[in-house]
């Protein structure tokens, strides 16, 4: 099967590439030339916060920007003309747009790509340690711990594990290694095996990109590519790891796992818009494809009602979510 993006390093239909005129010296982490690949739609707000405050940690930042109305290109060639823009029509989505950003990282002929979503402060030191780190392993991908915006010192994420829910059980789920909420010096100080990472200051070896291809933006255009490359790699045998020394900040006020607020009615059209809507989540289907894709058929049918269900009365707010800090 070809994933979209395999042809590595081509500029793809509904979108144009422009490099800074300015002249830059380009610096290397650790020796390193490390690439920023990021995708925002009017985010231009969070996208200023995120490229200050990753300032210097990267070698090269490359921005698909795809048809934002917000100033986002006014304010990349004001005040960022180091950074390669992505001019996207917008129709690329999460995943389309994130594939663009990393084909112009590796056009710019980058070691490594750092995935990183706009509302993400990388904190100082955060990319270091995770090129360090796969100094240490090489091949493997380097993933930051999430801490919240609000609570700094707590976990928002630290890895999770796709599996059995329980031994005997045909039922597959993620679960968290560590909850929300717990004290972010709690954690190992080595780095430590995950089955997931997603967009939140993730370092992947460009040599990965080539060997197993882009994420697969047909069959999961929004939600669910970056659990489903995890996967992939997982499949064949790639590593990944949480790095706990390499640590972002996100504003988990503004994250679509927040559970269910409002009345009954309101709640059910955010489920029914998780369910079906592709802005939303498109649950219904992404799940579907997913378990299809990567779990044993005697699991598929009981994960998929298990992993509906509970999400379903999260946001009906007949469960407390798990990333809730004072869940027991």
């Amino acid at each position: 099967m070809r994933y979209s993006g395999e042809r590595s390093g081509e500029p793809q239909d509904g979108v144009s590439v422009t490099r800074a005129t300015s002249a830059r010296a380009e610096g290397r982490i650790r020796g390193r030339k490390v690439g920023a690949a990021i995708a925002v739609h009017n985010g231009r707000d969070v996208l200023e916060r995120c490229l200050r405050a990753g300032a210097g940690q990267w070698s090269v930042a490359c921005v698909l920007d795809d048809g934002s109305t917000d100033g986002t290109a006014e304010l990349l060639a004001r005040e960022f003309p180091e950074v390669i823009r992505v001019a996207g029509d917008g129709n690329q989505w999460w995943t389309g747009g994130t594939n663009r950003a990393i084909e112009a990282c590796l056009l710019a002929g980058c070691d490594d790509v750092l995935l990183l979503n706009p509302d993400v402060v990388v904190l100082p030191g955060a990319v270091e340690a995770l090129v360090e780190a796969a100094e240490r392993e090489p091949g493997c991908v380097m993933a930051s711990l999430v801490l919240d915006l609000d609570r700094p010192s707590r976990v928002w994420w630290a890895g999770s594990r796709f599996g059995p829910l329980v031994p005997g059980l045909p039922v597959l789920a993620s679960r968290y290694l560590y909850p929300a909420g717990t004290p972010a010096d709690a954690l190992p100080e080595a780095p430590y095996a995950t089955d997931e990472a997603h967009g939140r200051a993730v370092l992947v070896p460009a040599r990965v990109f080539r060997q197993h291809g882009l994420f697969d933006e047909g069959t999961f255009p929004h939600y669910g590519a970056d659990v489903d490359f995890s996967m992939r790699l997982r499949r064949a045998g790639v590593g990944i790891r949480v790095v706990p020394a390499a640590r972002v900040l996100l504003s988990t006020s503004t994250s679509g796992m927040a559970p269910g607020s409002g009345g009954l009615r309101a709640r059910s059209k955010k489920l029914r818009r998780y369910l079906r809507e592709q802005r939303h989540g498109d649950a219904a289907r992404v799940w579907w494809e997913l378990l299809r894709r990567h779990a044993p058929a005697w699991a598929l049918l009981p994960s998929y009602a298990f992993i509906l269900g509970l999400n379903s009365a999260r946001i009906l707010g007949l469960r407390r979510s798990s990333r809730d800090p004072e869940a027991p």
